[in-house]
C-alpha cells in the first residue's frame, strides 16, 4: 500500500514504511463508547534509494478497506489473547458486534451515527462520500445527550450485570484461538468468485480478516493472503482471478462456441 512515484513517467518506488502517529480514542464525538484509533500519516516516505519523497496516497486509499478489516481482526485477536472468549458477529467489512449485546443497546449508544443519517438524504441510500460530508457538517453541531450512554444502554437491557456476564468466560489458555478455520480458503474463493472478475492482494487480506471471528495478528493475515494468491491465476498488473472463476469462464466459452440447436 505504500509507494512513492518519481520522474515524468511516474515510476513506482518501494519505500520503507509510513511516518505516522496513532491516537486511541474510547468514545465517539458524542460521548458514546467507540474504541478506535486515528492514524495521522505524514506525506513523506523514504524510498529504497535513500531519497525522501511524497507518498503516493492513491495506493494507500485503495487499501483502506483492507486496513480497516486488519485493524478489527487485530483488535479481536488481542482481546482473545487477554483471556476473553467473546462471541462475535462479524460483518462483511470486517467490523464486528459482540454476541449477546442487544441491537437496541447498540442503537441507543449510536448518537453520532443517527446524526449523520439524519443529515443525509433519507430518500436515497447514503454513499461513502455523502456519509463523509454529513459527518463533517454535523461534527460541531453535536451536543452530548442528557443521559449517559450507560443509562441509555441499561434502558435496553444491557446494564453492568449483563455486561459483566458477557465478559466472564475465560480461556484456559490465553493464547488459544485466532486460528484460521479450515474452510477459510473456500470462503474467500467463493466470495471473490461471486463478486469480482479479478482481485488484488488487498482483497484477499480484507476477506480473510473479515472471516476470522477470533481475529489474528496482521502479519498472519498477510501471510495467509499471500499463500492464497499462490493458488490463484495472475492476470497482470498485480491482479489475479480465482481458479474457480477461470474454470467457469472456460465452461461458458465452450457453451458459447457450440452451434445452436433447433427445437
Amino acid at each position: 500500500a505504500t509507494w512513492t512515484r518519481r520522474g515524468a513517467e511516474h515510476r513506482r518506488i518501494p519505500v520503507s514504511g509510513l511516518v505516522a502517529a496513532g491516537f486511541r480514542h474510547e468514545l465517539s464525538w458524542s460521548g458514546d463508547p467507540h474504541l478506535h484509533t486515528h492514524v495521522v500519516v505524514a506525506n513523506l516516505v523514504l524510498g529504497e534509494d535513500g531519497t525522501w519523497s511524497c507518498l503516493d496516497s492513491r495506493a494507500l486509499y485503495r487499501h483502506r478497506q483492507a486496513a480497516t478489516a486488519l485493524y478489527q481482526a487485530s483488535l479481536r485477536h488481542q482481546l482473545t489473547c487477554s483471556g476473553f472468549r467473546l462471541g462475535w458477529t462479524v460483518r462483511p467489512d470486517g467490523l464486528a458486534d459482540i454476541a449477546g449485546v442487544p441491537r437496541a443497546a447498540i442503537e441507543a449508544c449510536s448518537t453520532r451515527r443517527r446524526a449523520i443519517l439524519q443529515a443525509g438524504d433519507s430518500s436515497v441510500a447514503m454513499s461513502a462520500a455523502a456519509r463523509t460530508a454529513a459527518a463533517g457538517r454535523t461534527r460541531r453541531q453535536d451536543s452530548l445527550p442528557v443521559e449517559s450512554w450507560e443509562t441509555r444502554a441499561a434502558g435496553t437491557g444491557l446494564d453492568r450485570r449483563v455486561a459483566a456476564g458477557l465478559l466472564t468466560p475465560r480461556l484456559s489458555d490465553p493464547m488459544a484461538g485466532g486460528h484460521a478455520p479450515d474452510d477459510l480458503a473456500a470462503i474467500v474463493d467463493a466470495r471473490l468468485t461471486a463478486t469480482t472478475s479479478s482481485f488484488e492482494h488487498s482483497d484477499c487480506v480484507r476477506l480473510a480478516a473479515a472471516n476470522l471471528p477470533d481475529g489474528a495478528p496482521s502479519e498472519a493475515v498477510e501471510t495467509w493472503a499471500s499463500g492464497f494468491l499462490d493458488t490463484a491465476i495472475p492476470v497482470g498488473n498485480s491482479r489475479w482471478v480465482t481458479a474457480t472463476l477461470r474454470q467457469r469462464q472456460s465452461q461458458v466459452a465452450v457453451l458459447v462456441g457450440q452451434p445452436a440447436t433447433r427445437v
